[in-house]
């Protein structure tokens, strides 16, 4: 496939609004792993900080000042873990069957989920109250992503369908792929949506005229995770091929290849410099974004690790395994964290792990599981949003 022709000083189409390239390519040769290293073992640069457990959480999202947690869980509900206080509000009931995925819109006011019911809802945080649902996916919405600007909310299903809703009318603009989306992201502009397909392709959507702008091949197996770098040049693909994908925006070429996974990549963050992935061999792995070398593995025992996500400043990392919700944090801080493990009126207990004559001790005592006989409220009010318009890509 042909390339864009070389420029001084090129731009990004995703980042440059004037712009116009539009490339489609596949990588003929595979990279294969980075060079393998031989040197000394990289230092430890992450440990274990609060953990939660008991709220069968599947997904994860940080609000956009870091101070609180958003979780979906198994059993339909959204949780809201304060991270100064240590409160755990919630829970938001209205879903038929689990969140698959929860997202804070920019101004943190407000969180969208995707669920197995087909359906998306949008909450306000600090009423709990729902002030959308989105009705429209005939299947399960695998991810809901805000836009940019807070004005769109985009969902991808197993339907094929990427949707994307108008906050203020409710209208629908619909772009059908021929395989099932498995992830969405949008581009840090929100020009762009990246969907992720179970044909191993990587396709970008431009978000005001509902076409394909251009098409990324290397992978092997279905995409099942992307993540765009803080610098807005590159994004990360996992995918269950076993390897994360290193894409430069500017060319679409493969600029790296993270092949020490063993299984499906089931989830991928990008930090400044370094980037974290789940996989099914129970691992978060942290990787050097420059080189593409494995920096550190962490191995948490007897966990299936779902989700994973770096908070706004980068200086925490949250994961998910089975009913966990474990918090990471560089080594050498101590963060204040606490768990809804004492009544308000008390003094909170700092949940942190704490080694002690390399033996770690979990600080953190019994925690509150919440009430599951919740019933669904009858009426549910709130925005509905109907489609207008329909495009379909190859």
């Amino acid at each position: 496939m042909a390339y864009p022709p070389e420029k001084s000083g090129a731009s990004n189409p995703f980042t440059d609004s004037k712009s116009s390239d539009a490339w489609s390519t596949h990588d003929e040769q595979d990279l294969g792993p980075p060079p393998e290293y031989n040197g000394p073992p990289a230092q430890i640069a992450w440990k274990e900080g609060a953990e939660l457990e008991g709220y069968e959480a599947i997904c994860v999202a940080y609000s956009p000042s870091g101070q609180q947690i958003a979780l979906g869980t198994r059993s339909a509900k959204i949780f809201v873990w304060d991270l100064p206080t240590g409160e755990v509000h919630g829970p938001f009931v209205g879903h038929a069957h689990a969140i698959l995925c929860v997202a804070f819109s920019p101004d943190g006011r407000s969180i969208a989920s995707a669920s197995q019911d087909g359906v998306i809802r949008v909450w306000d945080v600090a009423t709990m109250a729902r002030t959308h649902l989105f009705e429209g996916h005939s299947l399960t919405v695998y991810t809901v992503a805000f836009s940019p600007d807070g004005q769109q909310l985009a969902s991808a299903s197993l339907d094929k369908d990427l949707r994307l809703w108008d906050l203020t009318t409710g209208n629908c603009t619909t772009m059908t792929h021929p395989q099932i989306i498995l992830c969405a992201a949008y581009s840090p502009d929100g020009r762009y949506i990246a969907t992720g397909c179970n044909d191993s392709k990587i396709r970008f959507w431009h978000t005001g005229k509902g076409l394909v702008h251009h098409t990324l091949e290397g992978h092997l197996g279905a995409i099942t995770c992307l993540a765009f770098s803080p610098d807005k040049n590159e994004l990360a693909s996992g995918s269950r091929d076993a390897t994360i994908r290193v894409w430069d925006l500017a060319s679409g070429k493969t600029r790296a290849v993270l092949s020490n996974n063993l299984g499906e990549v089931t989830s991928v963050a990008f930090s400044a410099g370094q980037i974290a992935s789940t996989s099914d061999d129970k691992t978060i792995r942290i990787w050097d974004a420059a080189t593409g070398r494995p920096r550190e593995k962490l191995q948490i025992k007897r966990l299936h690790l779902r989700d994973l996500a770096f908070s706004p400043d980068k200086s925490q990392l949250a994961s998910i395994g089975n009913s966990s919700i474990r918090l990471w944090e560089p080594v050498g801080t101590r963060r204040q964290v606490y768990t809804p493990d004492t009544a308000p009126a008390e003094q909170p207990k700092v949940g942190f792990w704490k080694s002690v004559k390399g033996i770690r001790k979990n600080l953190v005592t019994e925690l509150p599981i919440f009430d599951k006989q919740i019933g669904w409220p009858s009426n549910d009010q709130g925005a509905l949003g109907r489609s207008s318009r329909q495009f379909t890509g190859a």
